[in-house]
């Protein structure tokens, strides 16, 4: 929430540049701390909702499909969150979120931290076994 109004040097902390490694100019640029906040927050999601299925399914069975929901739905819950910023934007006249470059990267970013939170749980699960 405060990625569009705490000030960060020049700009916000949604703009806060981490490190150099694609400058296209504008809004397209990676990695900066908004792409990290997606990719850790459905990262995150993901291990939640991976845990939240292993209550009510056999996760020696159905590791896969495990992996897999968990994937999909920290993803769909990214997708709903871009959903409330695309919301903001056209409401409020300023609101920081950025154009359609910063909507493709936050979905990507999204997609990739459910990914790996996914396989993160998975893993985790089996050391403990």
């Amino acid at each position: 929430m405060l990625g569009g109004s705490l000030r960060v040097g020049d700009g916000v902390l949604y703009r806060y540049r981490i490190i150099d490694i694609i400058d296209k100019g504008g809004d397209f640029y990676i990695l900066k701390m908004d792409q990290f906040i997606h990719f850790y927050g459905f990262l995150v999601t993901a291990i939640v909702i991976y845990q939240l299925l292993q209550q009510h399914m056999d996760s020696q069975r159905n590791k896969k499909m495990i992996i897999f929901i968990a994937w999909i739905g920290a993803m769909g819950l990214g997708a709903l969150n871009e959903i409330v910023e695309f919301m903001a934007f056209v409401v409020l006249s300023e609101t920081g979120v950025g154009d359609v470059y910063n909507t493709g990267l936050d979905l990507i970013f999204n997609s990739l931290g459910a990914i790996v939170g996914a396989f993160i749980q998975h893993f985790r699960m089996r050391i403990k076994r």
